[in-house]
């Protein structure tokens, strides 16, 4: 899965980011190919659409890595899993501290509500700051329903949700 390059802050943050997206051939890149990103002024949104169905568990993952601005220690990353329209409630998340070094960010089990129609909601990443960063490897994988599902759903539950 490669994100689509949509931009969703122009019109609600502040100060408004300029960003460059390239798929780049990347000689340490997990897939050989990565999204570099390009930051400037803060907060950006990248989001890959998609539809899911009610009461199935997917696993979300991506490889990451960034050059902070000179003085920082990383790019705060998240990773989202988030409905498109409202309420825009979070199935899940996960955030970490990106640098140098390939970073997997992992979601183990996010849970669409059962019960109601398949639900359009996007795989995103949020990055809370400037900076060059990559994105690669991508994955979105339904959960079989005969598979226990891990401890970290707990997440799940503090969102709001019920598995």
């Amino acid at each position: 899965m490669l994100l689509c390059c949509f931009f969703a802050t122009q019109d609600w943050v502040t100060p408004t980011p300029t960003i460059t997206a390239d798929v780049v051939t990347a000689p340490d890149a997990r897939t050989n190919k990565a999204l570099q990103l390009t930051i400037s002024n803060g907060f950006s949104q990248f989001v890959q659409p998609t539809t899911l169905q009610p009461g199935t568990a997917y696993r979300l993952s991506i490889w990451t890595k960034a050059t902070p601005p000179t003085g920082l220690a990383g790019v705060t990353i998240t990773l989202m899993l988030r409905q498109m329209g409202e309420p825009y409630n979070a199935l899940a998340a996960a955030t970490a501290v990106v640098g140098a070094t390939w970073t997997q960010l992992i979601i183990p089990a996010a849970v669409v509500p059962a019960g109601g129609a398949p639900m359009a909601v996007g795989f995103f990443v949020n990055t809370g700051g400037p900076g060059v960063v990559w994105l690669d490897d991508a994955s979105l994988t339904a959960i079989p329903a005969a598979t226990p599902l891990p401890d970290q759903v707990r997440g799940v539950h503090e969102l709001g949700f019920r598995v």
